[in-house]
């Protein structure tokens, strides 16, 4: 898809058959970042199983000729390195490498890990396999499609904020 608040159907609708995928809530990185800061970490842990949990998936096929709600995921894997969980939790250091003055006293995930959220569902009607990748950088989430042929295609995700499809 292309990147930015319009989408033309044509980047929307993409793979064989077409489809387009949205998902049903949206968190955005501040939102995400906020959370990581402001909590502890079993709480953290806790609150972000329990809003990727009740995540739905619209499948909507090309032309909106069809349009499906998958309900509950299959699994929803979340990965939060604690060392990374406990320099992001003091608030005077910025979490970005290479951001602070002295590239030292940061938060960098090259070092210290990265957050990972991996929401699954499987698509019944068509067979696929859907994966979504929910990342707090801005144009990084992505969704994978894996089709019973064994093909794969990946959707990028605009998570951060809604669209206009047109």
């Amino acid at each position: 898809m292309q990147f930015g608040k319009r989408l033309g159907a044509n980047a929307f609708f993409a793979g064989e058959p077409k489809r387009g995928y949205l998902p049903g809530f949206r968190m955005s990185g501040q939102e995400f970042r906020a959370l990581a800061r402001g909590m502890s970490y079993d709480a953290m842990m806790q609150s972000l199983k329990q809003s990727f949990e009740s995540l739905p998936l619209v499948v909507i096929d090309s032309g909106f000729a069809a349009t499906r709600v998958l309900q509950a995921p299959k699994s929803v894997e979340i990965a939060f390195p604690p060392a990374l969980h406990q320099c992001v939790g003091d608030g005077s250091k910025p979490w970005g490498c290479c951001v602070a003055a002295d590239c030292q006293q940061e938060c960098c995930e090259k070092s210290l890990g990265s957050p990972a959220v991996a929401v699954r569902w499987d698509d019944p009607p068509s067979g696929d396999k859907l994966t979504f990748h929910f990342n707090h950088t801005l144009g990084a989430s992505t969704l994978t499609r894996e089709t019973t042929a064994g093909k794969t295609f990946v959707y990028w995700c605009i998570a951060e904020e809604p669209a206009l499809i047109q």
